[in-house]
């Protein structure tokens, strides 16, 4: 169904005239302004996902997540495919740059699960399944995969429409220009905290806040200003300075943080650089 637009409202009321059951509550879950996609086997025909990562910090982390969707109506077999540039009813004008795109695997559980591992499921991926489900088998593990954003429009060649999507690193793109020396000392934190607000990037909720520092920048602190370059690039910097890794998570947050595999405590000296090698 075409989506409706609606200019010029200042209220929205929901009512829920009736239930399927007597004595029944309804709960609003969710509620989205705009239009959502979902893409499934169905629908899919590649999905490819890249991640780049320098072990010495070199280089800044990439993420890339790129897939082909069929380009034809699988339910009426119409040709003219819904991701058509010259298709009037289509949805190829509403893509756009920047756009958000979410990533999960799934896996089917055919043997069921315990009570505990249900317990913990959320209340949506029950409402997909059932309960009976749950205890009978047949219900799908979902683990996030990444949080991506459309480079463009899709590229439509023939019965396929291809996406490509880059994580949230990429959207840092602009510079920074407001690195000016003051002769104060300046904690990581707050740097990394002006790049940041400065870049203005996307929120999913208004609460919501897309990065996450490690608190020990509050304890390092510096004279130096930032220089005129990429807001990915002053992060990197930062990241350099603290001794941290800088990078996007499964949910699109940025994060500067210690690696949390690393060893400390480790000492050398000379006794042991002569011992022989077992």
């Amino acid at each position: 169904q075409e989506p409706v637009q609606i200019d010029r409202f200042d209220r929205l009321e929901i009512r829920f005239e009736e239930t399927s059951q007597p004595l029944r509550r309804a709960r609003l879950s969710r509620l989205m302004f705009g239009m959502e996609l979902v893409f499934n086997q169905a629908e899919l025909a590649e999905a490819t996902q890249t991640m780049e990562v320098d072990p010495i910090g070199r280089r800044l982390p990439t993420g890339e997540f790129s897939f082909s969707a069929i380009n034809v109506n699988l339910l009426t077999g119409n040709q003219n495919g819904m991701y058509d540039p010259d298709n009037s009813r289509g949805v190829w004008k509403y893509f756009e740059q920047r756009n958000p795109i979410t990533v999960r695997y799934g896996q089917q559980l055919t043997g069921g699960m315990k009570w505990s591992d249900a317990a913990a499921l959320k209340w949506a991926d029950l409402v997909v399944s059932g309960w009976k489900e749950v205890y009978q088998g047949g219900i799908v593990e979902w683990i996030p995969g990444g949080r991506f954003y459309l480079t463009g429009q899709p590229a439509v060649e023939g019965l396929y429409a291809k996406f490509s999507a880059t994580d949230a690193l990429s959207l840092l793109d602009s510079s920074y220009y407001k690195g000016v020396w003051d002769g104060e000392s300046h904690s990581l934190w707050e740097l990394a905290t002006a790049v940041l607000e400065d870049a203005n990037l996307p929120r999913r909720r208004q609460d919501e806040q897309p990065w996450a520092l490690w608190e020990g920048l509050k304890e390092i602190t510096t004279t130096a200003p930032l220089p005129a370059k990429q807001h990915r690039e002053c992060l990197q910097l930062i990241a350099h300075a603290a001794c941290c890794l800088l990078y996007a998570d499964r949910e699109g947050v940025i994060r500067i943080e210690p690696d949390a595999g690393s060893q400390t405590g480790a000492s050398i000296g000379l006794s042991v650089m002569l011992e022989s090698a077992p």
